[in-house]
């Protein structure tokens, strides 16, 4: 799982049409997109974690979108916006099932927009962006790109030009310069996928506010079945902490008794934790997976108890706990599943109580989700629809 873009020239025209209550009716002006849009904040986008970003549009009924998700067409010739959708072209109609988001390539020039809501991501770590799709536009004349505000919706520019990175189903093509599609000349997906396809992206902008638009343009004859998205998430790692090491002791030299009166010792005091004990990274949190783990590695603030030993029942993957655990570099212990633990499609949920003790008390409690997408989908290859005549330019 917005914004209105508004070019440099043209003049303003207002589509008054019965949309929606998630869209925004907003000014646009004709002219061609070199990549960068401007545009007034259409709405105040609720800010979520980064890396907590997930959406598989299963929680709605068609058409309605998630909370937080928004749909806008700056240039609308038919009033068909992006919206969820569990039937219909292109099939199959999601990568999970019921819903995907979906939206229409007509034959005429379109553009629409399909917005997330707005994350900032931790600069401290990597993180990638995946989400699946499944298009059939008009090969070469129509097509799909991923743009990315980093200023609360007021610009947009393509992910590529933003620094990120394809790391697996990037752009395949260029959109043709003939026929007025808004996006002409720029790389896209155009054409058909056979299917849904796996699309991962690195180097997304961290620190600040992000908003991700997915966005469909169409040029002036031809049309395709539409583009769908669908299980976007993004997954962060962060570094593993430095182990913290124990302070070497400082030997005290023996002190010879005094043959006075005895004294009273006085009771020492129980010593008082300065630091919480708590988890301080956890493997697979906030990620993808695709073969289910057997072994998940946890650090924590300072350095474990030696002598209480850690417990593995005290770790669990959607509530069946672990066969055993262990201790290493001090910070660190790995809980082991003799078996991959029952995970399934979708979100699972790592929950750790009172593991071991360190900073001189029990670990706090600590859950987080990791996503798993089970096997890899291999889309079957469908026949390219039949291209339409293109009229001849002027």
């Amino acid at each position: 799982m917005h914004r209105a873009t508004t070019f440099a020239i043209g003049a303003l025209l207002f589509f008054a049409i019965a949309i929606p209550a998630r869209a925004t009716v907003i000014p646009v002006a004709e002219a061609k997109d070199d990549g960068t849009s401007h545009s007034d904040p259409p709405l105040n986008f609720q800010p979520i974690a980064g890396c907590g970003l997930f959406a598989n549009f299963d929680d709605v009924t068609p058409p309605v979108l998630p909370p937080g998700w928004t749909a806008i067409n700056a240039i609308d010739p038919d009033g068909i916006l992006w919206q969820t959708s569990d039937s219909g072209d292109p099939t199959p109609p999601a990568f999970s099932e019921p819903n995907a988001a979906w939206v229409n390539d007509p034959d005429t020039i379109s553009d629409k927009y399909l917005y997330s809501p707005s994350g900032t991501i931790d600069p401290i770590g990597s993180s990638i962006l995946v989400f699946w799709h499944n298009y059939v536009l008009e090969d070469g004349f129509d097509g799909g790109v991923l743009e990315v505000s980093t200023d609360g919706g007021n610009t947009f520019q393509d992910i590529l030009a933003a620094g990120g990175t394809f790391f697996r189903g990037g752009y395949n093509g260029t959109v043709n310069t003939c026929c007025g599609n808004p996006l002409a000349g720029r790389q896209a997906w155009t054409g058909n996928s056979g299917g849904f396809i796996e699309t991962d992206v690195g180097d997304l902008p961290t620190g600040v506010p992000i908003v991700l638009r997915w966005r469909m343009a169409s040029d002036s004859s031809g049309s395709g079945e539409g583009w769908r998205v669908d299980d976007i998430v993004i997954g962060c790692e962060r570094p593993t902490p430095t182990p913290t090491a124990f302070p070497t002791p400082t030997q005290t030299p023996s002190i010879t008794p005094s043959p006075t009166a005895t004294v009273t010792p006085t009771p020492t005091a129980t010593p008082t934790p300065t630091e919480t004990c708590r988890v301080s990274f956890a493997e697979y949190c906030d990620s993808v997976v695709f073969t289910p783990p057997t072994d998940f590695t946890v650090g924590v603030s300072c350095p474990i108890d030696p002598f209480t030993g850690c417990g593995a029942s005290a770790f669990t993957v959607n509530n069946v706990p672990a066969d055993s655990c262990t201790v290493s570099d001090l910070v660190r212990i790995t809980f082991h599943f003799n078996t991959p633990p029952p995970v399934v499609p979708g979100l699972n949920t790592i929950h750790i109580y009172g593991a071991v003790s360190c900073c001189l008390q029990g670990l706090d409690k600590f859950t987080c989700t990791f996503l798993y997408k089970g096997p890899r989908f291999t889309p079957t290859p469908r026949p390219h629809p039949t291209p339409h005549p293109r009229p001849t330019p002027r």
